[in-house]
Formats: C-alpha cells, structure tokens, sequence
C-alpha cells in the first residue's frame, strides 16, 4: 500500500507541477510587451521619416530608363567595391552603382561583359536606387 500512496503522491506532484509552469508561462507571456512599429509619418529608430507626401514624390520622380549594367568591380572599377556582388550602370554618361535591389551580378553573366538593361528608379545621392532591373 505504501507503493500506491507514493505513486499517488508523485502523481498529484507532478500534475501540480505542470499546473504551476503552465500557469508561469501564461503570465509570463500575458506580460510581455511588444511595441508596434511607429506610423510611417513619425520618426523611426534612425530618425528618418517619410510621409504620405514624401512616399507619393518618391514615386512620382521614378523613371524607368535603358542603360548599360555590368558587375561594379569587373566592368567598371567602382570604388570601394570589391567582389562581384554589387552593379553598376551608365547613366547619361556617367557610371553609378545600382542600390536597393538584391541582384546576382556574377550569376546574371555581368563580370565578363556589360549588357543593356531596363531600371526602373531614381538617382540619389551619386547612386541609382533602383526598384526594378530586367536585362535586356
């Protein structure tokens, strides 16, 4: 009889337990604080904002222009570029290193040789922030 007690005990015991973590985890997660992230017209961590307004002449000033792209490196040398994971493009004569998109300049064969292209954007700053490229 003692046996069954025990295994009784330890029975309770450990319902009790699972009771009391389940129960610690509940609260502990009913607790937790989560921010939501500010409106898009209040500045973010770094500052910066955007309004409605910015975001519509943001828009409103992209083009969608032809011009030849290649890797940054290979083909046209940029500074402080090394490797073939960034490209550039001629853009009215001038070469600007194409930001804003995550494009695979070796993969897309732009080391051996530079090829036209369709950008959609605009320039910023001495680069062009680009949000569509389509190889010609």
């Amino acid at each position: 009889m003692l046996i069954g007690l025990e295994y009784t005990l330890k029975g309770t015991t450990m319902k009790r337990l699972a009771m009391m973590v389940l129960a610690l985890g509940l609260g502990l997660t009913a607790c937790s604080k989560e921010e939501a992230p500010p409106p898009a017209d209040e500045p973010d961590a770094s500052g910066a904002t955007m309004s409605d307004d910015d975001a519509a002449a943001l828009l409103a000033s992209m083009k969608t222009i032809s011009a030849e792209v290649g890797c940054a490196d290979c083909i046209y040398g940029v500074d402080g570029v090394k490797g073939c994971d960034k490209i550039a493009a001629k853009v009215s004569g001038q070469t600007l290193l194409v930001t804003g998109l995550d494009f695979d300049a070796h993969g897309a064969g732009l080391c051996g040789t530079a090829k036209q292209a369709s950008l959609t954007g605009v320039v910023k700053d001495g680069e062009f922030v680009a949000s569509n490229l389509t190889l010609e």
